[in-house]
C-alpha cells in the first residue's frame, strides 16, 4: 500500500572522487534545469507516492536542503559510519536500516543519482518482494565501461535477510576478500550467482534502467552527461517521459 512506502534515499557518501566539482557535493550538482539531483529524487518520487515517508540519510556536516514538494513527509536522518555497539556499516543499504518501512515497501535510492521521469515512474509502480534498479552495461552518455546499481525496492519480508547480506559481505570486505561497490556483492550473495567474472548473471530481480538516468562518480562524468543532455534538449528527445528505444 503507497501510504505505508518508504523512500530512503542516502546521500552520505565520501565523494573523494568528485572532488569539489561546482562547490557542492555531488547529490547537490544541478542537472540540465538547474534543479538538484537530491531536489528532482524527491519531486518525481514525491508526486509518484504523495503518501509515502521520506528520509535523507545524510553526515551531520552535510548540507541539508529544502523539499521541493509542498507536504511532503520527509526528514532528514543522521549516519555516522557505525552502529552503536561499533560494528562498521556496510555502504548505502545497511546505513538505513532505521528507516525502513515495516507495513509496505521501502525503496532506496542513491543520492547521486540523477532520475529520469520514465526511469522514477517505473521504480514508483514495480512492486516485488525484492527488486533492484540499474543498468548492467556501459552507459550512452558518460563513456563509463560498466553497469551500475542505483537503488532497490524491498517487502518487510526480506528484511532480516537483507541485513544478514549486508553483514556477510562487510564481513568479506573487512577481511579482504571482496572491495567495493558493496552493493553489486549484496544482490548477488541473496540471489546467488558469481560477482562478476564468467556466468554471473543479474537475473529477474534486476530492473533495467537505460535512459537518461546515470549517476556520476567523477567530474568528467557529469560534464559529459550535461552535454549531450544539453543536445538532446535543443533535438527534443531529452527526457521524454517514455521508455527508451
Amino acid at each position: 500500500m503507497i501510504g505505508n512506502d518508504a523512500v530512503v534515499i542516502p546521500c552520505a557518501g565520501e565523494g573523494e572522487r568528485w572532488g569539489d566539482h561546482l562547490g557542492v557535493p555531488k547529490y547537490l550538482a544541478p542537472g540540465l534545469d538547474h534543479e538538484p539531483i537530491l531536489h528532482r529524487s524527491l519531486r518525481l518520487l514525491g508526486h509518484s507516492l504523495p503518501q509515502a515517508s521520506f528520509a535523507v540519510i545524510g553526515r551531520p556536516d552535510a548540507p541539508r536542503t529544502p523539499t521541493p514538494v509542498p507536504g511532503m513527509r520527509a526528514r532528514y536522518a543522521f549516519w555516522f559510519g557505525a552502529d552503536d555497539d561499533g560494528r562498521p556499516t556496510v555502504g548505502k543499504i545497511a546505513s538505513s536500516r532505521s528507516s525502513w518501512s515495516v507495513r509496505g515497501r521501502t525503496i532506496i535510492l542513491w543520492g547521486d543519482v540523477w532520475l529520469s521521469r520514465w526511469a522514477a515512474g517505473r521504480i514508483a509502480r514495480l512492486d516485488g518482494d525484492l527488486l533492484w534498479f540499474g543498468r548492467s552495461g556501459p552507459s550512452r552518455f558518460t563513456g563509463k565501461p560498466y553497469g551500475e546499481l542505483w537503488g532497490l525496492s524491498f517487502r518487510r519480508s526480506m528484511h532480516s535477510a537483507l541485513e544478514d547480506a549486508c553483514w556477510s559481505v562487510g564481513a568479506d570486505v573487512q577481511s579482504g576478500k571482496l572491495n567495493e561497490p558493496l552493493a553489486w556483492y549484496v544482490m548477488r550473495r541473496l540471489h546467488g550467482g558469481n560477482y562478476f567474472g564468467a556466468g554471473a548473471s543479474n537475473g529477474p530481480h534486476f530492473v533495467t534502467l537505460d535512459d537518461w538516468t546515470e549517476d556520476f562518480d567523477y567530474s568528467h562524468d557529469y560534464d559529459r552527461w550535461l552535454y549531450r543532455a544539453q543536445r538532446a534538449a535543443i533535438a527534443g528527445t531529452f527526457d521524454t517521459g517514455v521508455p527508451p528505444e
